[in-house]
């Protein structure tokens, strides 16, 4: 199978697969987006701490935090995107918000200061997500029909661009940010995450699993499309260690920054904690009445937001998994990145890609 997809980022680690929103675009004359994860998505910082129960962004809407209220969310810019992203990811550094388009096939670098694009890259056919490398150099993009390529130094006059080789699904990066890391159903194989060569290949025993995301401490967790079972892998010696079913689908996936729990999006609306590595399910989180298109951890780990296809986007305190914002989200495949420094989150919207100032 060649249909899993992801989105992933430097800390904190999101996934998402891309199959559900191909057939959507299929249906509909309306491009979709496809990803997911990630990520990409994880990198923010903000410490909520829950007493009561929801809020809800807009009116007089408010945040609980310890007890205390506070202002919610607001929306500070909104920066118009062409076409539906398929990924969303903040750069390490911050200093770039990079967003992935389905139709038309695109990558767009987003200035975070001037809140402008500052370059868009095209492609032939449709794009289904990307990760971005730790150090921030390198990108992989899921082309699609076309494979997947590698970008290096996209944001300068300089960049170079690689295919790589019979490789569908897209891949992640090592945490040195020196290989990139792609699977089939009987290898992880490796490259240069400088040049596109291949760098290795470690044989597996035969899984399907074709969608590969890194976690923070370097190990990696593989999914699969239209698929309820997810496998952590020890990058040490490329074995299983765990292997995880969820109840529905598993349409999205993140791991935390300390790589001690995955949030699973489920088709259902449901969101799986599970502990890693062992995989038990530490609990379940219910709120949502469509399926989880996107998920991400704050890089603190107090925050885990998640945006499904019930038109919300909530904010879950990681302390109490109870909900401390429910914001509004009205578009078929949302996406949503924390920045570096956690003051922001990026959220994908009619409008394009509008940034909420976190209080």
């Amino acid at each position: 199978m060649n249909s899993g997809a992801y989105i992933g980022s430097v800390r904190g680690k999101s996934v998402t697969i891309r199959q559900r929103v191909v057939n959507h675009a299929k249906a509909n004359p309306r491009p979709y987006a496809v990803m997911a994860a990630a990520l990409v998505v994880v990198l923010g910082a903000s410490g909520y701490g829950l007493v009561g129960g929801d809020a809800t962004v807009g009116g007089t809407a408010v945040t609980q935090r310890g007890g205390v209220v506070a202002a919610a969310p607001q929306a500070a810019a909104t920066v118009p995107v062409e076409g539906s992203p398929t990924g969303l990811a903040y750069r390490a550094d911050g200093k770039y918000l990079v967003v992935t388009t389905y139709q038309p096939p695109s990558l767009h670098l987003i200035d975070v200061d001037r809140n402008d694009v500052a370059k868009t890259i095209g492609f032939d056919t449709s794009v289904l997500g990307m990760t971005i490398s730790p150090d921030g150099r390198s990108i992989v993009v899921d082309n699609g029909g076309d494979g997947t390529v590698l970008l290096r130094d996209p944001e300068t006059v300089s960049s170079a661009e690689f295919p790589l080789p019979d490789v569908s699904g897209g891949g992640t990066f090592t945490l040195d940010s020196k290989l990139v890391v792609t699977k089939t159903e009987t290898a992880f194989r490796l490259w240069n995450a400088a040049t596109g060569a291949p760098a290795g290949e470690h044989p597996i025993a035969p899984n399907q699993d074709d969608s590969v995301l890194a976690a923070p401490d370097g190990h990696f967790l593989t999914s699969s499309y239209s698929s309820s079972v997810l496998t952590y892998w020890d990058s040490a010696t490329w074995t299983p260690v765990t292997t995880m079913e969820t109840e529905d689908y598993a349409n999205s996936v993140a791991i935390d920054p300390a790589s001690t729990v995955a949030a699973i999006g489920q088709g259902n609306g449901d969101i799986q904690i599970r502990a890693l590595p062992s995989g038990d399910v530490v609990t379940t989180l219910t709120g949502h009445s469509g399926p989880v298109s996107a998920v991400a951890f704050a890089p603190e780990d107090k925050l885990l937001a998640s945006a499904a296809e019930d038109g919300t986007i909530r904010l879950w305190d990681t302390g109490t998994w109870r909900t401390v914002t429910t914001m509004p989200n009205h578009v078929d495949t949302p996406r949503l990145a924390f920045s570096p420094d956690g003051a922001t989150l990026a959220t994908y919207t009619d409008d394009g890609i509008t940034l909420w100032r976190l209080p």
